[in-house]
């Protein structure tokens, strides 16, 4: 009887416009703690080192000065990722990775950078500080909301990636 239900709901506003609502809800007697990570990346075909369709250049991810994530590809182009506050009011605080295997842990091969794929997992849960980047930049990236849920209640995220083209001014009005 304790468990979380967790639920993602999306809208189109056009083509390149997604609007992204998660709520979690507390199936228990109990007020709990919940760690809310959504995140993006872009999948890692860079490491590849081929000439093919489907291999090009590093992205890159980096959160901009107005606290919103600005995501820049070789083929889909410019986006931007908002994150708004929970609905309980909690504040996202940013995260951000490479999106490349920890060689070290896998393979005992040196890593290229000190921040790999599984840093959310070594900074949240481990409590490593320099897993993550503290520059703001990666190939990943993520909110981080830590929730206190009570008991029997939900709390709801809403997120919204578009292209810069398309990005409006107000992006949860």
């Amino acid at each position: 009887g304790r468990y979380f239900d967790v639920f993602a709901e999306y809208a189109k506003g056009s083509p390149n416009d997604v609007l992204i609502r998660v709520t979690v809800h507390n199936r228990g007697s109990e007020a709990a703690e919940l760690h809310l990570l959504p995140t993006l990346w872009f999948r890692n075909t860079w490491s590849w080192g081929c000439g093919d369709e489907g291999c090009w250049e590093r992205p890159s991810l980096r959160l901009g000065k107005d606290g919103v994530v600005e995501a820049e590809h070789g083929t889909p182009g410019r986006f931007r990722f908002h994150a708004d506050k929970a609905s309980d009011g909690t504040t996202g605080e940013w995260l951000f990775t490479e999106n490349d295997t920890n060689q070290q842990r896998l393979f005992g091969k040196k890593n290229e950078s000190p921040c790999v794929k599984d840093a959310f997992d070594r900074f949240v849960i481990h409590g490593e500080a320099g897993a993550v980047n503290p520059n703001h930049t990666g190939t990943k990236s993520a909110s981080r909301y830590q929730l206190n849920i009570p008991a029997g209640g939900s709390v709801s995220v809403n997120m919204r990636l578009a292209s810069v083209d398309e990005s409006p001014a107000e992006p949860f009005g």
